[in-house]
Order: C-alpha cells, then structure tokens, then sequence
C-alpha cells in the first residue's frame, strides 16, 4: 500500500511539472507594449482584466475585455479581443494581437485594431489600424 502511494505521488509530481513547464513555455501575450510609427505612437497594455490602447487617433479604455478567440496558428500567438467598456473616443473596439513564431519574447507584436465585429470576422484592413509594437 505505502509504495502504491509513494508511486502515485511521483507520478502526480511529474505529471504537474510537466503542466507547469508547458504553461511557462505559452507566449505571454499581458504586458504594455509601445507602438511605433507616427499613426501608432502610443501605448497597450493588456492586464488580467483591463485593456487600453491609445494612440494619435484612438483611446480606447481602460476597459475590461473578452478573449473572444485565442489560437496559436503556425505563424504564432493569435489573440482576439472585446473591449466590453471602450469609451467614446475609441475607434477600434475589437483588437487583434499577434506575436511571430520564433520571435524574440519582446519583438515581433502586432495590434490590428477594427472598428465592429464584421470588419474584424472579415479581416478588412482598409477599416483597420495595423500596429508594430515593442514589448
């Protein structure tokens, strides 16, 4: 009985080592970013429950958000989101961010920002605002 336990234990230990190592090994994708270029000048910051993004031609929150969809795709991190409170002067409500595959943890970031729901499921980047960002 005691070395069924002890094995269970092991077992138990490995198996939650293993979790944990593959969860630290997930792209984190919270965290403030700086967005480059003159259209994109400013800052987003994605928090365990609030989101804001400003730049020259939109604020949008802090708001909280919904994940509405989070792939890893094979070019990368895919993360979509809703801003549920975005305020007035926010153009772009629905965000998409993306990190490429491979990159470096504090390069390769994109925001693309939409101003509905159809614009975003239609990936119409003449309604969007497409921003590199730095981590």
């Amino acid at each position: 009985m005691k070395r069924t336990t002890t094995l269970n234990f092991v077992l138990t230990a490995l198996v939650g080592a293993g979790s944990s190592l593959q969860a630290q090994s997930a792209p984190e994708y919270r965290g403030d970013y700086e967005g480059t270029g003159r259209a994109c000048a400013g800052k987003l910051r994605v928090g365990a429950a609030r989101l804001e993004w400003s730049t020259p031609f939109s604020h949008c929150g802090p708001s909280a958000y919904r994940a509405v969809d989070r792939s890893s795709a094979a070019n990368g991190l895919e993360v979509e989101f809703q801003l549920l409170e975005p305020g007035k002067a926010c153009r772009y409500p629905f965000l998409v961010l993306t990190h490429a595959a491979g990159a470096q943890p504090e390069i390769g970031w994109n925001v693309s920002g939409y101003p509905n729901a159809s614009a975003l499921n239609a990936r119409k980047q003449a309604e969007a605002l497409n921003c590199y960002l730095v981590k």
